[in-house]
């Protein structure tokens, strides 16, 4: 029990850093489908590094996440130009980009996966893993939070929204500055997921999940990590606990996905009337 307790925090956990580093980007109206091929490049260069390499733990897990920031900075500078459709657009061409690669190149194993170089912790030291990466992007999360939010009023007190949408000069800082720690908090999502099996494939990075951890920040919004962390332990724990209930066979396998889509469509029609509401309101306010 306390083997598959470990495995479930390893899923959730690189579910709830997914979301966060989703949280960073969609707080300035962007939504990154490509967080998948982040968390790639950080999972396979640690494993390129500790495996093919030869090098340790730790400094594969360094290189990993310098990786990983810096890709996520280089893709943020597509939303400088980039807005609306045009922006997600690219981000899905660089995720079907990264998922025809993984599945073609050799030194990422190809469809077959990677398991060289992996280490194999025990289940203690896998969930003191998963609390030590949540507290450090948390931590960093609401310092970007913090800031995000000085800045924004100090641009423009009356309406930071309107600024950001209009503003071309001052925007590129904040931008490359919110890609780069979303590409760190993706890159430690990336050494979560080769724990959790002990090895990485290209399914773990495929857009369905972008999909997914996007969905989970539409869902509850950004502000709140707290219900950032609630919606991932909903959308990642829910099919595992389904498993458990008979829905781990060949056949009833994909009626885990059919059940978890339905639960989501409640929660999103329950919260119609509520984001109705809230609609009514701002447009109220802006008409005075």
């Amino acid at each position: 029990m306390f083997i598959l307790l470990s495995a479930w925090a390893c899923y959730f956990t690189s579910f709830f850093l997914a979301a966060l580093a989703c949280g960073v980007i969609s707080r300035r109206g962007f939504l990154p489908l490509h967080i998948p091929a982040i968390i790639g490049v950080g999972a396979y260069a640690f494993a390129g590094f500790a495996g093919r390499g030869g090098i340790s733990p730790l400094v594969s897990a360094l290189g990993a996440l310098i990786g990983a920031s810096v890709f996520g900075a280089l893709t943020g500078l597509l939303f400088i130009r980039l807005r609306g459709a045009s922006a997600a657009l690219a981000t899905i061409a660089i995720q079907l980009a990264f998922d025809q690669y993984a599945q073609s190149a050799e030194w990422t194993g190809g469809s077959a996966g990677l398991w060289q170089g992996i280490p194999v912790l025990p289940p203690a030291q896998k969930l003191i893993v998963c609390a030590i990466v949540i507290a450090i992007c948390s931590f960093l999360y609401r310092c970007y939070q913090h800031a995000a939010v000085t800045r924004q009023v100090t641009a423009d007190g009356i309406s930071p929204t309107l600024y950001r949408s209009v503003s071309t000069i001052s925007s590129t800082r904040p931008l490359v500055a919110a890609s780069t720690l979303l590409g760190f908090i993706g890159g430690c999502a990336g050494l979560v997921i080769p724990l959790q099996m002990g090895f990485i494939s290209p399914s773990s990075f495929s857009l369905h999940l972008g999909l997914l951890y996007v969905g989970i920040v539409l869902l509850v919004g950004h502000e709140r990590i707290f219900a950032i962390a609630i919606g991932s332990l909903f959308v990642s724990i829910l099919p595992e606990v389904l498993r458990i209930f008979g829905f781990g066979g060949v056949e009833t396998s994909a009626w885990r996905s059919v059940i978890v889509g339905l639960a989501v469509l409640a929660v999103v029609l329950l919260q119609a009337p509520r984001a109705s509401f809230a609609s009514a309101g701002c447009a109220e306010a802006a008409t005075k």
